[in-house]
Formats: C-alpha cells, sequence, structure tokens
C-alpha cells in the first residue's frame, strides 16, 4: 500500500519572518520593510496634522499667520459677560455672572428688564418676589458653551486677522451652516449656502475676550425665512464671581 503524501506544511507571515530573520539578507529585508512602515505611517500624521492646522492659519503676503489665542478663562466658566443678540433688527442685550454651572442674568428689550437665574439646563425667572420656571432666553444658547466654541474654532476656517496698537486682536474666521448644524443641533445636513463668520477677540496675553458670531445663512436656514441674526458675546473678570446661590 502506498504510503500517504503529506499535505504540505501551510506558509505564514510570522513562518517567512522568522526564516528571513535566520540570515544576514533576511534581516536586512526586514529592516527596510520596517523603515517603509514607520515613515509611511509618519507621512499621513504630519498629513493629517497639516489639514486640521489649516483650519487656524493662513497664507498673507507669503507668510502664514497662526490663531494664538486661549480659551482657558471660558472653559473655567467663571466670568462676567455680555450678550447682545440682534435679529432681524431687534436687539436683546444680557449683562451676567456666571460660575461653574450656574448664571445671574438680566435680560433687556424694548426697554423692559427681566431678571434670570439659570442652573444646569433649568431657567427660572423672576416675578414679583418669587421665581418661576421659563423658558430658555438666548437665540442659539450653545454659541456661549466652551465645547461647541473650540468645535466651532476647530472646524472654522481662519480668513484673516486685525491688529490694533496698544489693543486687542481679531480673529475672523468663516464657518458653513452645514458645520454649525452638526456642532449646534447634532444634525447632518447637506446644503449650499453663504458661510456665517465668526470673529475672535483676544486681549495682550491671547485670552479670549470676545466673540461676534454673524449668523445669517444658519439662521434662515433654521427659520426657513431669511433673517439676520448677530451675536456678541464678551467677557471680564475671569475668576472673580463668587459662588452663586440658588434663589428660592
Amino acid at each position: 500500500m502506498e504510503e500517504k503524501k503529506k499535505a504540505p506544511e501551510k506558509t505564514n507571515v510570522l513562518t517567512i519572518l522568522k526564516q528571513l530573520w535566520k540570515s544576514p539578507r533576511g534581516r536586512s529585508i526586514l529592516y527596510l520593510i520596517g523603515y517603509a512602515i514607520f515613515f509611511a505611517v509618519l507621512i499621513v500624521t504630519l498629513r493629517s496634522h497639516s489639514a486640521d492646522s489649516t483650519k487656524n492659519n493662513m497664507d498673507l503676503m507669503g507668510e502664514t499667520v497662526y490663531a494664538n489665542y486661549k480659551l482657558d478663562g471660558i472653559e473655567a466658566g467663571n466670568y462676567y459677560f455680555n450678550r447682545t443678540e440682534t435679529i432681524n433688527g431687534i436687539t436683546t442685550t444680557f449683562e451676567g455672572k456666571r460660575n461653574n454651572d450656574r448664571s445671574d442674568v438680566m435680560m433687556s428689550c424694548n426697554n423692559q428688564l427681566t431678571h434670570y437665574f439659570m442652573y444646569g439646563s433649568i431657567v427660572i425667572q423672576e416675578v414679583g418676589e418669587a421665581y418661576q420656571v421659563a423658558v430658555q432666553p438666548y437665540q442659539y444658547p450653545k454659541l456661549g458653551n466652551y465645547a461647541a466654541i473650540q468645535s466651532m474654532l476647530n472646524q472654522a476656517t481662519l480668513i484673516s486677522k486685525t491688529d490694533y496698537n496698544e489693543a486687542n486682536t481679531i480673529y475672523h474666521y468663516e464657518i458653513s451652516t452645514t458645520t454649525l448644524s452638526q456642532i449646534l443641533d447634532g444634525e447632518v445636513i447637506d446644503i449650499a449656502d453663504q458661510p456665517n463668520t465668526i470673529d475672535l477677540e483676544v486681549d495682550r496675553e491671547q485670552n479670549v475676550v470676545g466673540i461676534t458670531y454673524q449668523l445669517d445663512a444658519y439662521a434662515t436656514y433654521k427659520a426657513n425665512a431669511i433673517t439676520q441674526a448677530t451675536i456678541q458675546l464678551t467677557y471680564h473678570d475671569f475668576g472673580k464671581v463668587e459662588p452663586l446661590e440658588i434663589p428660592n
């Protein structure tokens, strides 16, 4: 009876690598493969970083200009602020202070004042000598959130920079409605529209002390009607707000 032929051994990558390592020539080949993989990963990483960094830099007359700013004060959530909303010519102003997730705010519109206290997602309004639950008074409230601000600036495109002698610097950005919709509303949309703008004001220590949003395109999309919308935020006295007590 004929002996059964042995099935050929399966060749796998590990076996090949072991065989190559046994000879000087094989080790040289493995080194070359390792270098090739290393440089391929390095190139991909650099390209990815370059794609992100171009959002916050621009080429101006042959010179690359970077946006140099810090969001530390806003991130810490302790500051005094002013917020001005102008929607289709109607202006509403807010003056307040924030400590962590609590804000004490006075709203002015059409010469009427309304006092609000906000904590977490809850808004209460002073009515007479008591407080009652109220609706959110801000248009597009997420515009003031640190995480949303950071995300918007990371995805916006820096288009110009204005320096003022002995004063602050303004960085001018453009951002699409599709990007804003994803950040502010969690909605993925695909529309062609004019860009919205963000003007970022930083002081001489690079702290962000003001943000102006021109959101006509985004507001028009949200309202499904032509809408002009400008939201301006200013910040001052970071870290000086005492703990805020929730009104009874």
